[in-house]
């Protein structure tokens, strides 16, 4: 993993995400919540819309009850 999803995936650890609906797609670059949506698809578009590699970005679904395994 590089530094920068590093960086993202600790900001996704640390934060709530409750303004964000369940089921919803973060796309997460740098500590910031940089596109949001109902679709995967239409998440990575934003993304490249925004110029940033998706190599970087930290993708996940906003779920808001804990899974146990």
């Amino acid at each position: 993993m590089g530094l920068t999803i590093e960086k993202s995936f600790q900001y996704f650890l640390d934060n709530n995400f409750d303004n964000y609906k369940e089921g919803e797609w973060i796309a997460i670059y740098e500590k910031n919540v940089i596109a949001h949506g109902l679709t995967l698809k239409k998440v990575l578009e934003k993304v490249k819309n925004e110029g940033k590699p998706l190599s970087k970005v930290l993708i996940s679904k906003v779920k808001k009850t804990a899974s146990y395994l």
